[in-house]
């Protein structure tokens, strides 16, 4: 029960701090840098938000969850571009997280 909370509660306002934080990141810091150092700090970024959603809904339900919101978020929101490439990255995030859960 209380891992359902989490998934109904929790995940949703981290969801929300990484959407504006990653909108200060796209209008902000990210027009400084060249194309391919952008994708880069994306990619990075990603990856850690995206490992720390699908560990908590993991762990709370044994199921992930919210795996697709990000990229929807920043295509919608953001740039359409930047979405699709978190779009592309996100299957890859999933399988390093449960290959490296056994």
């Amino acid at each position: 029960m209380l891992g359902y909370l989490t998934v109904v509660g929790i995940i949703p306002l981290v969801v929300a701090t990484f959407v504006f934080g990653n909108y200060t990141l796209y209008e902000r810091t990210l027009p400084h840098y060249q194309w391919w150092q952008r994708y880069v700090i994306i990619a990075i970024i990603f990856f850690v938000q995206e490992y720390t959603i699908i560990t908590l809904s993991y762990n709370a339900t044994g199921a992930v969850y919210f795996h697709y919101v990000i990229p929807l978020l920043a295509y919608n929101l953001h740039m359409t571009y930047y979405g699709d490439f978190m779009a592309i990255l996100t299957p890859v995030v999933i399988n390093t997280y449960l290959i490296s859960q056994g």
